[in-house]
C-alpha cells in the first residue's frame, strides 16, 4: 500500500510539473463559441469585451490604433475601440468578420475568462451588448438573441452529454474486464462479484476523473492524466483483488489485471476522440 501511494504521488507531482509551464504556446487553447440565433439587420460584427486589459497575447485596444473608416469593419473596430464601458470591461482588438443573419463568432486563442458579447450594427451604428459572462469549460459555447433591444446570452451546457458517454464508456470497460476474467476461468459466484465490484468502483472513478480533465482543461490536460489514471487503476485493482481473491494465483491475478487494463485502456482512448469528433 505504502508503495501505492509513493507511485501515485510521484506521477501526480510529474503531471504537475507539466501543466505549471503554462505559458508555453503548446497544444490545445481554451475556446469560446457564440451563435447569434437572433441578430440585427444587415451587416454586423461581434467582439468579446474583457475585465482585464491584458489577456495572454491580447491586449486593450486604444480609439487612436483604429484605421480610417474606410470599410465596414474598419467603422466597427473603431468603435469596439472607442467604447467606454461602465464597468471597465475593454476591446482586446479580436473580432469577427462582417456577419450577416444568423452568425458564429468563434475566439479560439486566449479568450478572456470574464467577458460581455458586443455586438456593433452597422446599419443602426449601435451597440448591442450583453451582461457579464464566464466561461468555466475549456470549450465553452454560447447562445445570443436579440430580446428588446438588449442581447441576451444562454451558456449551451455539454456537461450532460459528457456524463453520459462517461458513463457508457465506463460500463463498456467493466463488460469487457468481465468478459475476459470468465475467459481466464473466472467464472465462480464470487469470482464475478468481485470483478463488478472492484471495476465499478475503479473504472468509474478513472473515467469521472478523466471527464473532469478533458471539460474544464481540455485534451491535453485529459492526455497527461489518462496514464496517471491508468496506472493508478491497476495498482489499485492488484491490490484489491489480491485481497478478495485470496486462493487465486498472484501472477495469474496481475497478467489479467494488466491485460485487461491493456484492452480498456485502448477502448477508452478510442472512445474518447470519436467523442470528440462528434463535437
Amino acid at each position: 500500500m505504502k508503495k501505492f501511494f509513493l507511485l501515485l504521488l510521484t506521477s501526480l507531482l510529474i503531471a504537475s510539473s507539466s501543466l505549471c509551464d503554462v505559458h508555453a504556446d503548446i497544444g490545445p487553447k481554451p475556446s469560446v463559441t457564440v451563435y447569434f440565433d437572433d441578430a440585427p439587420e444587415g451587416v454586423y460584427f461581434a467582439t468579446l469585451l474583457s475585465d482585464r486589459e491584458v489577456y495572454g497575447p491580447w491586449r486593450k485596444t486604444e480609439a487612436s490604433e483604429a484605421s480610417e473608416a474606410v470599410s465596414d469593419k474598419d467603422k466597427a473596430f473603431a468603435f469596439f475601440a472607442s467604447y467606454e464601458d461602465r464597468d471597465g470591461y475593454c476591446f482586446l482588438g479580436n473580432m469577427s468578420e462582417e456577419m450577416t443573419g444568423k452568425g458564429t463568432f468563434a475566439w479560439t486563442y486566449y479568450p478572456p475568462e470574464n467577458f460581455k458579447v458586443a455586438v456593433y450594427s452597422v446599419k443602426e451604428d449601435r451597440l448591442y451588448l450583453s451582461d457579464i459572462c464566464g466561461r468555466e469549460a475549456f470549450d465553452s459555447y454560447f447562445h445570443a438573441r436579440i430580446v428588446d433591444g438588449k442581447l441576451s446570452i444562454e451558456e449551451e451546457s455539454h456537461l450532460g452529454n459528457t456524463l453520459l458517454k462517461t458513463i457508457l464508456r465506463a460500463l463498456a470497460t467493466v463488460a469487457v474486464e468481465v468478459a475476459l476474467a470468465y475467459l481466464f476461468g473466472y467464472r465462480s459466484r464470487k469470482h464475478i462479484l468481485s470483478i463488478l465490484i472492484v471495476n465499478l468502483i475503479s473504472q468509474t472513478a478513472l473515467n469521472v476523473f478523466l471527464m473532469l480533465g478533458d471539460y474544464f482543461g481540455g485534451m491535453l490536460v485529459w492526455m497527461i492524466l489518462f496514464p496517471i489514471g491508468e496506472i493508478a487503476v491497476i495498482v489499485l485493482e492488484m491490490i484489491l483483488y489480491i485481497a478478495l481473491l485470496r486462493k487465486e494465483k498472484k501472477g495469474k491475478l496481475i497478467f489479467y489485471v494488466f491485460l485487461a487494463n491493456l484492452l480498456t485502456a485502448a477502448l477508452t482512448f478510442f472512445t474518447f476522440f470519436a467523442g470528440h469528433a462528434d463535437l
